[in-house]
């Protein structure tokens, strides 16, 4: 497919010559590639935000005149319901290892939000900041608290059965 479409596959002796040419003679754009939020625009595409892990299994969100807006997370169905894991109950540890591991094939930085239980201190948050820092995290972009929905404001039931 590619040698029809006029394609070559970079071979092992290409870049190695590629970075001994960078290392040479320098890169014209020293920045290549960030991640930019993708929030809104990946609820377009039925697709999670980057690899950021779905914020709730059904996610109410607020948008202009229209009032709410309920997304389920892509491709979750009563039989998978289980499987999923919100960015809350996945904890910032994990999420911070998973960016860390994508940071590496980034040279700008990617967008990164934290989320923790509204039971979290400032020395939690702290802590998590470090650890990010550690593992080579370029940026955080948001720090989110998980509020209690106010009495009367949410759909009681289950989540499978909401939408």
């Amino acid at each position: 497919l590619f040698t029809r479409s006029g394609i070559t596959l970079p071979t092992r002796e290409m870049w190695a010559q590629l970075r001994d040419d960078v290392m040479r003679y320098g890169i014209y754009n020293q920045n290549l590639q960030t991640v930019p939020p993708t929030g809104s625009i990946s609820y377009i595409n039925h697709a999670t935000s980057s690899i950021h892990p779905i914020v709730a299994k059904v996610e109410i969100r607020k948008e202009g005149k229209t009032g709410r807006v309920y997304y389920p997370a892509p491709f979750m169905t009563n039989e998978n319901l289980a499987l999923y894991q919100d960015a809350y109950e996945i904890g910032a540890e994990k999420i911070i290892d998973t960016y860390a591991e994508a940071t590496r094939h980034v040279d700008q930085g990617l967008s990164l939000t934290l989320f923790f239980p509204d039971t979290a201190t400032t020395r939690d948050i702290n802590k998590a900041q470090i650890y990010a820092w550690r593992k080579g995290i370029k940026t955080l972009y948001y720090i989110r608290l998980r509020q209690m929905a106010l009495e009367g404001t949410e759909i009681e039931g289950c989540v499978s059965c909401a939408l």
